[in-house]
């Protein structure tokens, strides 16, 4: 044997294993491995199931030397860490609350209007009794100086 043969059986013995620790996923093999190659199953996984998919990425990612898959590994990862950060999102995201837009228009409130017993001529008023708050001068306030 020569010392390519031995580095060419060294690294199927190596790759097997790691095809033990972690299986790539081939598209032509399976509608599964498609949609993993795709990273279209980590929605469906649990959050058990996303952390040991997480551990055995990152396992086949320290011990696999082919660059190409690497690049794989290193996009499947980062795909479940944001997974991960999206689940847990959801989970801080407040309830939302029903919000009732009844009654919080100025057009629908009834109108506003002056009462002349609360306020005396010495204050100010100059308003009739029952008239609108708007008729008075300076908007809302019911000091008519």
């Amino acid at each position: 044997m020569t010392g390519g043969d031995l580095l060419h059986l060294q690294y199927s013995r190596s790759n097997r294993s790691l095809d033990r620790l972690y299986r790539l996923p081939r598209d032509t093999v399976s509608l599964e491995d498609f949609e993993r190659r795709r990273h279209f199953d980590l929605p469906e996984m649990s959050d058990l199931e996303l952390d040991a998919e997480g551990f055995r990425v990152r396992h086949r990612l320290a011990y696999d030397p082919d660059k190409y898959r690497r690049a794989w590994l290193t996009e499947r990862l980062d795909t479940i860490r944001g997974e991960r950060a999206a689940r847990q999102r959801e989970r801080r995201a407040p309830e939302p609350t029903a919000i009732s837009w009844r009654g919080n228009f100025a057009a629908d409130a009834p109108p506003r209007v002056c009462d002349a017993a609360k306020y005396s001529a010495a204050e100010g008023l100059t308003v009739p009794s029952g008239a609108p708050i708007a008729a008075v001068r300076g908007g809302g306030r019911h000091r008519g100086r």
